[in-house]
């Protein structure tokens, strides 16, 4: 049996799914460990959970992704599928083609990262230069891991809340430790579930400033060109403060999903039964 094989991999899980080339069916899904290029020195290449027999075709669309990254990804690819296409994406185009795969919309991906892209409805327009999460990722579980942990450091946070975030992280000192020693966005965007366990003072601080430094950079400044879609576990975890940030700017409201993954599956199957 002839199959395709597409992966959604962020940089915390990687879901993936497994299609008849004839028909379109859904034969099976897997959910592995996720994986960024940027952060490849301290992540392995995730196993993506599928024998190779078969397989004639990966989408792989993953976090982070840039062209200079395109060979090193498609011979790890090609180690575990040696007789398939190969075909690598970001993310962003796997959110695409998932919440809009036609009409020209502002796509917006908030998970362990975050990023924005202006989709025409075939390809992406940047309107902006994405300088990554040493520099933005507003909003993210990154981020949001940052904003929590140094309010702990800085003693900001009240006497139960930092029990909590010690009964997580440990001390301070051998979190900051292991920040700086290791995947600093991971270990930083894992911290950020603490959130729901703080007071809700803190929680609707936290996740307010966060977003509305993301609205500021990435929404306000391109607001009523076109709709804009969000996906990503804190979009989609935050989706009811997004949805009120945006009636209150009058800004065009698509869809706010949790992953690209249905979406994906959706349109390929689309794709298979026109062709």
């Amino acid at each position: 049996m002839s199959c395709i094989l597409i992966s959604d991999c962020g940089a915390t899980t990687c879901q993936s799914a497994l299609l008849e080339t004839s028909s379109g069916k859904l034969i099976k899904m897997s959910t592995t460990s996720g994986y960024n290029p940027h952060a490849s020195v301290h992540t392995d290449f995730p196993k993506l959970g599928f024998e190779k027999e078969g397989i004639q075709e990966v989408y792989f669309f993953v976090s982070g992704y840039k062209s200079t990254f395109q060979e090193s990804i498609h011979k790890q690819l090609s180690l575990q599928y040696p007789a398939a296409r190969i075909e690598i994406n970001s993310d962003l185009k796997a959110a695409a083609l998932s919440l809009s795969p036609h009409e020209p919309s502002f796509i917006h991906v908030i998970g362990t990262g975050s990023a924005v892209n202006f989709w025409d409805g075939t390809s992406f327009t940047n309107p902006k230069i994405n300088l990554g999460y040493l520099w933005e990722d507003y909003a993210s579980g990154y981020d949001i891991g940052k904003a929590i942990t140094r309010l702990w450091a800085e003693g900001k946070l009240t006497n139960d809340e930092n029990k909590t975030v010690k009964d997580h992280l440990g001390s301070i000192e051998t979190f900051v430790q292991k920040v700086y020693k290791g995947n600093s966005k991971q270990l930083l965007a894992q911290a950020s579930p603490i959130i729901n366990s703080l007071s809700k003072f803190t929680k609707e601080k936290i996740i307010n400033e966060r977003l509305e430094l993301y609205f500021s950079k990435n929404i306000d400044i391109f607001a009523s060109i076109s709709k804009h879609h969000f996906t990503g576990s804190i979009a989609f975890a935050f989706r009811e403060i997004i949805t009120s940030k945006m009636m209150k700017r009058d800004v065009s409201l698509g869809a706010i999903q949790k992953d690209s993954s249905e979406g994906l599956i959706s349109y390929f199957q689309h794709k298979i039964a026109k062709s």
